[in-house]
């Protein structure tokens, strides 16, 4: 009895679920179907019947797949079913272990629709092909001998393109393996720079961040994957970082420039170069870089100074004292009387010239001598009857907080009151009456800071990057040296001066380490 059935498929599975989502695929495909959920139900069944073809698992009870596989194959009644294993293992070793027992195919789980059904149609039609052949080779034998050669040459080289196959999917799975590899590395290695690094496509979406780059509200990397750079960074738009970035995309070229922020006051270093795909950007934080260059431009306008005010106050000062001792003479002649008063007026201008080269002497020197372990705050109780007096013939107040917590610092007391002066000066210029201005000394990060604070409406941004410039001022008798001054004597003191300006008023911060070289 012919027990074949030429559209049979038995699908073996010890899940009930993987039984249930085969079988509806293939009675789609319109196959018959045969269950099994052991290797005793697949002999059982086998007995009976000889499938097209064999979805076979791996993974059962008491006897896996590979046995069964053998054991099949071991038979001849049934070596020529072919055999395709369905199977979570993905492993080289098992594919090869499968290929090896016999199967024809070997799919992993979860496995796809399509190609699963591609697959089985593919193995069925190869087995008919097969089948008949043989048919027509039992019928013809007798009379072709030469079809045996010609079937053994076909047997060959089917095994050798087989093993050809298998090792295409060896190097491809080892290729593959590789890739991933290089990937990593890859990613390791961008994800290693320090500074801000991503990748925009041609639509302005980010398509890869490291966790180094900025981005406002406490987003992260992955919160903006696919989001437009615009809509993260609205504040750029139509600045100059807006235009460089889209002369990159649009022209294809490498750009590289300096920004300030949109969202901070640091700055950033810029450098965008294209891909196929769209940019990548590198952001590095050069705030630090801009402030030592800013800081090295202002000393480099006092050594400047330094260099004029040594080489002219000599020969300026010794014509004034001649002037100025005439003058004197003058004005005691009865004959010269009428003219006191302009000889007077022409003394003291004499005088606020002298008192200008002074300044002028002053910010060039770059060093201080007689230094002494003084106490900050025994300086300021010293000149305050003085600074009270002088706010209050303003119409002004002047608030003392100082911290018996801070150390004494290696100073120079005339230059410190110096400071101070020329800071409480500016200060109370800068605010109306009835305001309070507040001097502070106190702790912070090791440091001695000493802080003077005004309540006036705040330095513009166009005067606060000019400040400590040499005879810069906006008063109309300041001489534009004062704070030029007090950043000398602070460069001296090996102290910072920061600066916070805001519509409430501005606060200028001066900075002492607690010990430094002298």
């Amino acid at each position: 009895m012919d027990r074949k059935n030429s559209n049979l498929v038995l699908i073996v599975d010890d899940n009930p679920n993987n039984i249930q989502v085969l079988a509806t695929i293939m009675a789609e495909c319109g196959y018959e179907l045969g269950i099994a959920q052991n290797a005793l139900e697949v002999y059982q069944f086998l007995e009976e019947n000889i499938p097209e073809l064999i979805l076979l698992d791996v993974e059962m009870p008491d006897i896996d797949g590979y046995e069964v596989c053998k054991t099949i194959k071991a038979d001849p009644r049934y070596e020529r079913i072919p055999v395709i294993f369905l199977t979570v293992k993905s492993e080289t070793e098992d594919i090869v272990r499968g290929f090896d027992l016999g199967a024809v195919d070997y799919i992993t789980k979860p496995f796809k629709r399509k190609e699963l059904i591609s697959r089985v149609r593919t193995h069925i039609s190869l087995k008919r092909s097969r089948d008949e052949l043989a048919r027509k080779n039992e019928e013809l034998e007798h009379v072709l001998q030469i079809r045996e050669k010609l079937e053994d040459e076909k047997d060959l080289l089917t095994e050798k393109l087989i093993q050809h196959q298998n090792l295409l999917e060896k190097k491809v799975i080892e290729r593959t393996k590789e890739l991933a590899a290089a990937k990593e590395r890859i990613k390791k290695i961008v994800g290693s720079i320090t500074d801000g690094f991503a990748a925009l496509d041609k639509n302005w979406n980010y398509i890869y961040v490291n966790d180094h780059h900025y981005f406002p509200h406490n987003l992260k990397a992955k919160d903006v994957i696919g989001k437009s750079i615009w809509d993260i960074f609205p504040g750029t738009i139509h600045t100059n970082v807006y235009d460089e970035f889209h002369r990159a995309m649009e022209e294809r070229v490498a750009i590289h420039f300096e920004a300030p922020s949109s969202y901070d006051d640091s700055w950033l270093e810029i450098s965008v170069y294209p891909f196929d795909d769209g940019i990548c950007c590198y952001f590095k934080n050069i705030t630090e870089k801009k402030k030592y260059e800013k800081e090295m431009k202002r000393l480099s306008g006092l050594d400047l100074i330094g260099q004029m005010a040594a080489g002219i106050s000599h020969e300026i000062r010794n014509p004034m004292t001649t002037v100025r001792g005439f003058l004197q003479l003058l004005s005691t002649k009865d004959e010269c009387s009428n003219f006191h008063e302009y000889f007077t007026l022409m003394i003291d201008e004499l005088d606020r010239a002298n008192s200008i080269i002074t300044e002028f002497l002053s910010m060039g020197n770059t060093r201080t001598t007689d230094l002494q372990e003084l106490d900050l705050n025994t300086i300021i109780l010293d000149i305050s009857p003085l600074l009270h007096a002088d706010a209050s013939n303003q119409n002004k107040q002047i608030r003392l907080e100082t911290s018996s917590a801070i150390p004494c610092l290696p100073l120079n007391r005339n230059e410190i009151r110096q400071l101070i002066l020329n800071l409480y000066r500016n200060g109370l210029e800068a605010m109306s009456e009835g305001k309070i201005l507040t001097i502070r000394t106190y702790m912070e990060n090791g440091q001695v800071v000493l802080a003077v604070k005004d309540q006036g409406e705040g330095i513009k941004l166009e005067v606060l990057e000019k400040l400590g410039t040499p005879f810069f001022t906006t008063k109309d008798n300041g001489t534009g040296l004062g704070l030029g001054v007090c950043y000398a004597i602070a460069a001296r003191h090996h102290a910072k001066i920061e600066i916070d300006t805001g519509s409430e008023g501005t606060t200028f911060f001066v900075k002492f380490e607690k010990k430094h070289q002298t």
